[in-house]
């Protein structure tokens, strides 16, 4: 009798060794669902990135579209400046050759004392 309380009986063996299965199953199983709520999350995140990655790629067509719009309106801008700066230079030589003209029978009005060279300076003066 003394032994049979001392060690115990199979049954408990049997018992314990179920109750371990059991937890073991239930931890596969904790572990499946586990791995399948991942994969779901990680499908969401793979989702997010794409779609992010479209709205970048768009944004980045428009920006390069509206630079290159601004870029056109800077070329117009130089023409324009251009042709101010042609404009420009065109009335400073035109300028620049009626002050010689000027300097010049001013020179000749100064050198001369005829009275023919005093009324054709007159006139450039």
């Amino acid at each position: 009798m003394l032994v049979a309380n001392i060690i115990p009986t199979t049954k408990y063996f049997e018992s314990r060794f179920d109750f371990l299965q059991h937890q073991i199953n239930e931890l596969r199983e904790g572990q499946k669902q586990l791995q399948e709520s991942m994969n779901y999350r990680f499908e969401q995140v793979d989702k997010r990135f794409e779609r992010l990655d479209t709205e970048l790629k768009d944004f980045k067509g428009s920006v390069d579209k509206r630079f290159e719009q601004v870029d056109y309106r800077f070329e117009l801008m130089d023409k324009h400046l251009d042709k101010i700066n042609a404009a420009i230079d065109r009335l400073t030589d035109k300028w620049t050759s009626a002050m010689c003209v000027s300097a010049v029978s001013q020179y000749a009005c100064s050198v001369s004392p005829s009275p023919f060279h005093f009324w054709g300076c007159w006139e450039y003066s």
